[in-house]
Formats: C-alpha cells, structure tokens, sequence
C-alpha cells in the first residue's frame, strides 16, 4: 500500500474518546493512494511534512509569546 514496514508509531497521544495519534512513513510516491485507501478504511489522516526552519520559527515565536505573557502577568499583579 505504500507505507514503510515497521514505520508505524504511536505517539502516545489518546483523547477523551480514545482516539490515538499515529505516525507512519510513506513513500512519496504513494503518499495520496496511501491516504485515499486510509479514508476508504475509515481513518483520519492528514499528510505532514517536516520542515526544519518551520520548526524553529515556530519556536521562536513560541517563546516570545510566553515572555510577553510572563511580562504582562507580572505587570498585572503589580497594578493590585
């Protein structure tokens, strides 16, 4: 189906109603027949795609955020 042996993993993520996250490796050239067959079986998939620079911008922006929110609880507390 496209889908590398024994790159299934579960990434230990459950929600309330039991629903688990999964990640598995597939072969580009297989990625939309792979997440066609998924469908068709009743799964939620979503195509990913790592991207280093994403990541870290993500980050950055990350941690900018909670310093500001860090600064604006600080400041709140002082006004009371």
């Amino acid at each position: 189906m496209g889908a590398v042996p024994r790159s299934a993993k579960n990434l230990g993520l459950e929600d309330k109603e039991g629903n688990q996250l999964f990640r598995f490796v597939v072969l580009t050239i297989k990625v939309d027949n792979y997440l066609n067959e998924a469908r068709k079986a009743g799964f939620m998939v979503k195509k990913f795609t790592y991207d280093l620079e994403k990541f870290k911008a993500e980050q950055e922006n990350k941690t900018k955020l909670e310093a500001k929110m860090e600064y604006l609880k600080v400041s709140l507390t002082q006004e009371f």
